[in-house]
């Protein structure tokens, strides 16, 4: 009796889960083509050998470098002062 009330509750559970959704051959194949882990390998690949291209043309294209930069100083900060006092106190001899 145990084994035919097992037997039965799996037969219902087994239903259940084969009861998926069916595809159709072009559906199945469009997955296939978009999980292909050989296709995705092959268009990394693709996209590699397109990056050596742009590498390889680099080197006869002229190159363009440059720097930019900003900066604030106060005309009066106290550095300038300092050496301001500095030299009206001793005139126009050199401090060491």
């Amino acid at each position: 009796m145990k084994k035919v009330s097992l037997f039965c509750l799996f037969m219902i559970f087994s239903v259940f889960g084969f009861g998926a959704e069916t595809l159709t051959l072009p559906a199945s194949l469009k997955e296939a083509l978009e999980n292909s882990p050989y296709l995705k390998i092959q268009e990394r690949n693709k996209d590699a050998k397109s990056a050596d291209v742009r590498i390889a043309w680099s080197a006869f294209v002229p190159h363009v470098q440059g720097e930019v930069g900003r900066g604030r100083q106060s005309k009066d900060n106290y550095y300038t002062k300092l050496q301001k006092k500095r030299f009206n106190d001793t005139g126009n001899a050199a401090i060491m």
